[in-house]
Order: structure tokens, then C-alpha cells, then sequence
């Protein structure tokens, strides 16, 4: 692969992930207002989840700083931060799915 088809796809798949996690922010915005009526509430789980994704971000800072530190393989770097942080993801999602309890939807 040339050096500008490289720079080209470092450039483009950053781009794309800014614009989905982006959506992702602004869909759940918008479903906080639809979960409650009470604006104290509305602005509670606003906060939680601001709270909650800053604390992911710290957390994989300092992950990926202690990772940097101890690890000199760019590659192995690359490798055991990229798998934590799924099995982190896919950990607290199943954790979601199975506690979360839905009202149920009356006719």
C-alpha cells in the first residue's frame, strides 16, 4: 500500500467513526426526553450517561498509557488494547441486556 492511499485511509476511517459515534450521542439524547416526563429525571439520566462515558474514556487513557509504558511492540500494543476494549464492550453490553428490565408495553 503507497504512503497516500495509507494516509487516505487513516484519515477517511476516523472521519467515519467520528460521524457514527456522533449519531450515536445525539439518538441518545434524544431518548432521555422520551424516557421520562419530569425534567429533574430527564437531566439525571443525561448526567449518567455523560458520567459513565467519561469514565470509559479515563479508564482506556490510562489503560492505553500503562500499556504504552510496559509494552514496546506496536503491534502487540495495538492487539491487547484493541480486544480489552471489546471484551470491556461486549461485557458491560451483556451486562445491560440481561438487567436492564423494560416496562412492558400495555395495549
Amino acid at each position: 500500500m503507497s504512503d497516500s492511499a495509507r494516509n487516505a485511509w487513516y484519515i477517511t476511517l476516523p472521519a467515519i467513526f467520528n460521524v457514527g459515534w456522533a449519531s450515536v450521542q445525539i439518538a441518545h439524547l434524544s431518548i432521555a426526553a422520551q424516557l421520562s416526563y419530569g425534567q429533574r429525571r430527564r437531566d439525571n439520566l443525561v448526567n449518567t450517561r455523560n458520567g459513565f462515558t467519561y469514565i470509559a474514556n479515563i479508564v482506556i487513557l490510562v489503560f492505553a498509557l500503562t500499556l504504552f509504558l510496559f509494552v514496546s511492540n506496536q503491534r502487540l500494543q495495538f492487539r491487547v488494547m484493541a480486544i480489552t476494549a471489546m471484551a470491556v464492550g461486549a461485557v458491560t453490553s451483556m451486562f445491560y441486556v440481561c438487567t436492564i428490565n423494560e416496562p412492558k408495553l400495555s395495549a
